[in-house]
């Protein structure tokens, strides 16, 4: 159900951006690639594998990426939209217990001793954003974006010991997890009339995501909420098309 009400919000909003676009005429609309490289602060309260018995909050730092491609449009005088769809490897590097024996059902009787090196969430995502050009001269332009990200994990993977051989340490099930808030801005070189390339620096301003239900000895009480715990670069390039 709430998966449903995600998609709901999701599509409500793409519409509302799909009708702007349209209403913005003579305008060219902008087919985008952008790679993302981020380095994470990552933080997250849950029991040592060591000593269970208090939550403590842990630290750790990933360079995490991703793949987009984006749609934008400029509806009026140095603002723009944009939306699109895209991938995201988002690494963990801690080391805790999690319960195999919901990785492997039927094959498991006793869901604890196996830990993780680290682990990865593999999300699908969609970027939907707001830019606004401060600054054009000759064939350079510098913008300033921000957008929400609408994450859903199709598989997460549990790096560790396995718990016995042919264990799997993978689970796979489409399901929403979280929303990010990201700034970014970026200086433009346009390459010919319809190209250009951008490159610059991103912040992620605040990360919102679910506990998992896998690991042992988490609080899950609450998603986490996260301010500031990320830094980043991307590269994009745009190729227009005319209405």
């Amino acid at each position: 159900m709430k998966l449903f009400q995600h998609f709901r919000f999701f599509l409500l909003l793409l519409s509302a951006l799909l009708s702007t676009m349209a209403n913005a005429q003579n305008k060219s609309v902008f087919i985008t690639p952008r790679i993302s490289f981020q380095s994470d602060f990552q933080k997250a309260d849950f029991k040592d594998n060591r000593f269970p018995f208090e939550f403590k909050e842990h630290t750790a730092t990933e360079l995490n990426w991703g793949i987009d491609v984006l749609a934008e449009k400029e509806i009026f005088n140095k603002w723009s939209i944009y939306f699109g769809v895209g991938y995201f490897r988002n690494r963990f590097n801690f080391e805790r217990a999690y319960d195999h024996q919901l990785l492997n059902s039927g094959r498991d009787s006793l869901p604890i001793g196996t830990s993780t090196k680290n682990y990865t969430f593999h999300l699908l995502r969609f970027p939907i954003g707001v830019s606004y050009r401060l600054l054009e001269k000759n064939k350079y332009d510098f913008k300033l974006s921000i957008e929400n990200v609408i994450n859903f994990s199709f598989q997460q993977v549990y790096k560790g010991r396995k718990a016995f051989p042919g264990a799997t340490n993978k689970y796979s099930a489409f399901r929403y997890y979280g929303n990010t808030i990201l700034l970014s801005g970026g200086v433009s070189k346009r390459l010919s009339p319809s190209s250009l390339l951008q490159i610059g620096p991103c912040v992620r301003l605040l990360n919102i995501y679910k506990r998992n239900d896998i690991f042992l000895y988490e609080n899950k009480l609450k998603p986490y909420i996260r301010a500031l715990d990320g830094i980043g670069l991307s590269l994009k390039y745009a190729t227009n098309f005319k209405q």
